[in-house]
């Protein structure tokens, strides 16, 4: 064999050898890729969710009011309806604006609640909010209807109130109520240790104690309505009719807190009507004014101003225990005092009271445009002037007797619907004012 064939060859043998050293690596190749690719695709596809989850849509949180699942806790019907708003879960709050509804549509119309599309199609429904509600009635009967609105409706008349949520109020258990008060306080002694089979007892205090009695009158309000009234167009307007019932109601309590007299003839001489709401219970001036707890108030500064919590004695020396109530024409005078502290001026920590624009002396100012503007240089009605009441807030307190209640009669004279609203409330002293100067009255202020 040449030299020439020799090395044609060896050129073979090598080719040969790199032809199955390629090989020998796309097969090691090959292998890594089936054993690499799985691990890839999982990256891939986590990479793809992640750029789906940022171009899907957000994801609404679902409040407990779109899907109401725990209806273990849910209370007897009759507690939903008259506990207070503030005590009871959201399921339960929702259920007493349903019959609270139900009941106004169904009285505007005069139609028995069962008839109503509105509830029919509650009833029927299959949400967890109507399955919530056969729990709360289940010892009622399936054919429970409301017959009164819920106190959801009195939560709102207090969230409107101003003059009133100054004091406490009672739930009385019935129309009259004798309320037992303490009028006195106990004695205590200092006592040594005994050191005696027989030690000296300490001697004991005889407390005076009273009963007030409470007795709450009936208050109606009413309004009119077409008679071309259907089911849609009441649900287009019931936040709006439940809103008027609230604002109207808490005004003309109100009124009587700071207006009222029972006697007769009414103190102001404007005031003739027998069903005049201001007839309805004695208010503050009227407390104020009788028992000569009152100031001539034309000199309007710190020290006139001050002179009626001096009137007030004891009465008049915790600044949280008094408000102050006047209305817009005195509150532009006393903005004119270094005492008065606006709301603007507390910090963000304050706790505020509804309708509380500053604070005097310590104490919470509230306007009340219930407050005359025509008062006379004696403190009633008429004239031009204006008053400015400072009163002890646990002094008195307000009660409140059943439920809230709407009927409805029909005048054929003019075709119209005439809604009537109903409630019972007093309001009244827990200590005698003929006896306590637990109200001052500024008058003849301009």
């Amino acid at each position: 064999m040449g030299d020439e064939e020799k090395k044609k060859d060896e050129a073979q043998e090598l080719k040969d050898a790199i032809s199955e050293l390629t090989n020998a690596v796309k097969d090691q190749s090959s292998q890594i890729a089936k054993l690499t690719k799985p691990e890839e695709k999982k990256e891939e596809k986590k990479e793809e969710s992640k750029e789906e989850k940022k171009n899907d849509p957000p994801v609404r949180k679902v409040e407990l009011s779109d899907n109401f699942s725990r209806t273990s806790d849910v209370k007897n019907i009759k507690d939903i309806i008259e506990r207070p708003s503030c005590e009871l879960n959201e399921v339960e709050r929702k259920i007493q604006e349903k019959a609270d509804d139900a009941y106004i549509i169904a009285t505007l119309l005069r139609t028995d609640v069962r008839k109503l599309k509105t509830w029919q199609d509650f009833r029927g429904s299959n949400t967890a909010l109507r399955r919530a509600m056969d729990t709360a009635t289940a010892t009622e009967g399936s054919e429970w209807v409301p017959t009164v609105l819920s106190t959801n409706l009195i939560e709102k008349y207090r969230l409107q109130a101003r003059v009133a949520a100054l004091f406490n109020e009672i739930a009385m258990p019935r129309r009259v109520f004798p309320l037992p008060t303490n009028l006195g306080d106990m004695t205590f002694y200092l006592i040594p240790e005994s050191l005696s089979d027989e030690p000296s007892k300490t001697p004991t205090t005889q407390l005076t104690t009273g009963a007030k009695t409470l007795t709450a009158v009936k208050l109606r309000g009413r309004s009119i309505w077409s008679e071309e009234l259907d089911e849609e167009s009441i649900v287009a307007v019931l936040p709006a009719v439940k809103s008027n019932i609230a604002i109207s109601a808490s005004l003309a309590v109100e009124d009587v807190i700071i207006n009222g007299d029972t006697t007769a003839p009414h103190q102001d001489s404007d005031v003739t009507d027998t069903k005049d709401h201001r007839k309805s219970w004695k208010g503050l001036r009227k407390h104020a004014l009788a028992n000569a707890w009152s100031a001539d108030l034309s000199t309007f500064d710190k020290d006139t101003t001050r002179g009626l919590l001096t009137k007030m004695a004891k009465y008049g020396i915790t600044p949280s225990e008094v408000a102050w109530i006047t209305g817009v024409v005195c509150y532009n005078k006393m903005r004119g005092l270094a005492e008065l502290l606006t709301v603007d001026k507390y910090g963000p920590a304050a706790t505020i009271l509804t309708g509380e624009v500053g604070k005097l002396y310590g104490s919470p100012v509230i306007i009340s445009e219930k407050t005359r503007q025509d008062l006379d240089a004696t403190g009633v009605y008429s004239g031009t002037y204006t008053e400015l009441t400072t009163v002890n807030r646990r002094a008195f307190t307000l009660g409140n007797w059943g439920n809230w209640r709407l009927t409805v009669d029909f005048d054929n004279n003019v075709d119209q619907y005439v809604l009537n609203v109903r409630f019972w409330k007093t309001f009244d002293w827990l200590y005698d004012p003929s006896t306590d100067t637990i109200v001052a009255f500024g008058y003849k202020i301009s």
